[in-house]
């Protein structure tokens, strides 16, 4: 297994070294100008961050174990959900992504599961992140 490991990693070394470096290089520093808006409060740790059609963003803090939908014109937050198991509940909201007809998707790795939230943040349907049995050659990743 640790020979396996190794060898993945240098082939990933390699990986990087022929082709991502001159690509990383080539990147130019762009400076950002100075914010519309912005929001008072910090938060956990955020990697996805959600537009809502009107201008409010949804945000996932895993470690604070939070949904908000923020309005940063108002410097306002309303919480989704909460955390539990239940339904319209969540235990590690890692990330949002759009989905069709302005709804969106969770991503729950706390509970293992993806949930679709409407666009007035209501939970809707959701389903487990695996189907089938556990160990090896079983289960299928949604």
């Amino acid at each position: 297994m640790h020979m396996l490991l190794a060898r993945t990693s240098l082939a990933g070394l390699a990986l990087l070294a022929g082709v991502g470096l001159s690509t990383l290089q080539a990147q130019t520093e762009e400076r950002l100008a100075k914010p519309d808006a912005t929001y008072p409060e910090g938060f956990a740790l955020v990697r996805t961050v959600r537009e809502l059609a009107d201008g409010r963003v949804m945000v996932a803090d895993p470690l604070g174990q939070v949904l908000l939908i923020v309005d940063m014109k108002e410097g306002t937050a309303d919480t989704l959900g909460g955390v539990g198991q239940g339904p319209g509940e969540y235990r590690q909201p890692d990330a949002v992504y759009a989905l069709p007809g302005e709804a969106t998707l969770l991503v729950d790795l706390g509970n293992a599961r993806l949930s679709e939230i409407g666009l007035d943040g209501t939970f809707g349907e959701t389903m487990p992140i695996t189907r089938g049995e556990a160990g090896p050659g079983g289960g299928l990743v949604i």
